[in-house]
């Protein structure tokens, strides 16, 4: 497998890092858009994909969320959808073809939101994705976000803070955060995101998992699945997966302390699913 990493620059003083996995340069192209911890390095928990989908003769490119892997800046929920945006967009002009594109929780709810308005994507597909940046744990952004006393707002977000740098040092995440107001920045983004709620313009594939991103099951999966749907285009399909966590390795705790996602006994069914709604 050869690699080919790239800088894309959003903006000032931000760089943003890809890197494009590929036995062929000229196959077609999957972006992959990683979930909060994801990263475009080897260790990625999207690895599985990666390998899987190369051996399909797919070029897949994963991009590193800012402030992870070797990107720089300041992450928002706001610039995590512009920048998946880029990467499409600089996919589209450098192979002349729209891409595919596969989004995992955030990566997914940012893809919602950007495929009710454009249509610069070939077919897309959400693994466990978010109807709302907050939705599976509203309760704790709301307190942690409405605390008067200052001196207990710091110390939680400092708190937070090193937890995630605790987990970055595990290597069970990539994402950083360089310090409390960075922190405190991005938890707002996330509680204050609007709802994916406008008509997707692409065909997409919506895989949802049984049990959000703390280990939590899902108390009605019909109805999100009913909600989903209602977004979806014509030629789309979705499929639910009650007894599979948020990142589809079978078992939550195998995605804490550096596990890897998407190891259930499943996920070499769903990849076939995938590449044959791609292929159609």
């Amino acid at each position: 497998m050869e690699t080919l990493k790239e800088y894309l620059k959003p903006e000032r003083g931000v760089k943003l890092e890809t890197i494009t996995y590929y036995n062929n340069i000229n196959d077609p192209s999957i972006i992959l858009g990683p979930g909060l911890g994801g990263s475009a390095k080897k260790s990625s928990p999207s690895d599985i994909l990666i390998k899987n989908f190369v051996g399909m003769n797919y070029k897949v490119r994963i991009f590193s969320p800012r402030n992870s892997g070797n990107s720089t800046g300041h992450l928002t929920i706001g610039n995590y959808i512009s920048d998946l945006g880029l990467v499409i967009r600089n996919s589209e002009y450098n192979d002349e073809r729209k891409p595919f594109v596969i989004g995992h929780s955030i990566g997914g709810y940012a893809l919602g939101r950007i495929l009710g308005e454009n249509n610069n994507i070939e077919k897309a597909v959400l693994l466990a994705p978010l109807l709302a940046a907050n939705e599976q744990n509203p309760w704790l952004l709301d307190k942690l976000l409405k605390l008067e006393n200052k001196k207990a707002r710091s110390a939680v977000f400092h708190s937070l803070n090193f937890i995630n740098s605790f987990l970055w040092y595990l290597g069970a995440s990539d994402q950083r955060f360089s310090g409390v107001k960075d922190a405190y920045e991005f938890a707002e983004s996330l509680y204050s995101s609007p709802v994916c709620n406008c008509k997707m313009k692409v065909p997409t594939y919506i895989f949802l998992s049984g049990y959000t991103n703390v280990g939590s099951k899902i108390k009605d999966i019909d109805k999100l699945k009913k909600e989903w749907k209602e977004l979806q285009s014509r030629n789309s399909k979705i499929e639910t997966y009650p007894d599979l966590d948020h990142y589809f390795s079978g078992f939550f705790i195998k995605s804490l302390g550096g596990g890897r996602a998407f190891m259930a006994s499943e996920m070499g069914e769903i990849i076939g699913k995938i590449n044959s709604f791609f292929r159609d």
